[in-house]
């Protein structure tokens, strides 16, 4: 019986590494937090970070939401 090597990586690596440096970003840097705080869609949350250099997806964005800041802020609706 033949065995197959899989990747010892999972395919939410990159998102996982995506929200790190999210939350970094988010701890430095005041105004993206506070610009991060304003939106109203994990579409467009996605988007600011993207024009920050930080590629994530608006689904992984949401799995985070209430998580990203201290005080459970940002959280959009479902």
């Amino acid at each position: 019986m033949a065995t197959c090597d899989l990747p010892t990586t999972s395919a939410t690596a990159p998102n996982e590494d995506a929200l790190h440096q999210l939350k970094t970003l988010l701890q430095q840097d005041q105004s993206f937090a506070n610009a991060l705080s304003g939106n109203t869609t994990t579409e467009e949350a996605a988007h600011l970070a993207f024009e920050h250099g930080i590629s994530v997806t608006p689904e992984a964005i949401w799995r985070q939401r209430g998580t990203l800041l201290e005080g459970g802020i940002p959280t959009w609706r479902g």
